[in-house]
């Protein structure tokens, strides 16, 4: 579930950037981001990563083993248009 606050079309448009960003960082570094990193990309704090992590794993959009650092990974699941329904 999302945070309280977060409507679903900044929930799509920041797990758009989240999705855009892990794949980025794992093509030009060899491997994931961190948490800290994902948020300093997006502009959020770590408790709205994790959050949007948790939706995005929930969602079959990332694979993210708990417990495991830097292994953010994104799945072939697409994320809808904005105003669609997940």
């Amino acid at each position: 579930m999302a945070h309280p606050k977060m409507t679903e079309e900044l929930y799509v448009r920041r797990a758009r950037a989240m999705r855009a960003f892990v794949e980025s960082h794992t093509t030009e570094k060899g491997y994931p981001p961190s948490m800290r990193e994902i948020g300093e990309h997006l502009g959020v704090v770590p408790s709205t990563v994790h959050l949007l992590v948790r939706r995005m794993v929930d969602e079959g959009l990332l694979i993210a083993p708990p417990g495991v650092g830097r292994q953010i990974r994104v799945t072939e699941t697409v994320l809808p248009e904005i105003g669609e329904v997940l």
